[in-house]
């Protein structure tokens, strides 16, 4: 996320908002950067979009069978979407095995 004050008191902007990833402690904070060459709503279509993955960015060997990524085991996943205060949340399950299901959460 990249923020900017574009006020005319450049030397006391106010303070940024209180989100909670910035209140988490330095030793639990990972910076990374990636660069996509697509449009912002790609990034977040493919972002929300569980069921893609496995499919368009799996490798398919010669017998045409996806690898064994989790996601590949179940093609199918259930999406459940929750409004939240900040917009929504997104999840999807899909089923490993007759036990267990991963969950991914957006």
């Amino acid at each position: 996320m990249l923020g900017a004050y574009l006020g005319e008191d450049q030397d006391s902007p106010p303070p940024l908002p209180e989100l909670e990833f910035k209140m988490v402690p330095a030793e639990n904070v990972h910076v990374s950067f990636q660069a996509q060459e697509c449009n912002w709503l790609q990034a977040l279509e493919g972002k929300i979009n569980s069921a893609h993955a496995p499919i368009l960015h799996g490798r398919i060997d010669q017998k045409v069978a996806i690898n064994d990524w989790v996601a590949a085991q179940d093609l199918g996943p259930k999406f459940k979407c929750v409004k939240q205060p900040f917009g929504v949340s997104i999840a999807s399950r899909r089923r490993i095995d007759e036990y267990m299901r991963c969950w991914r959460a957006n």
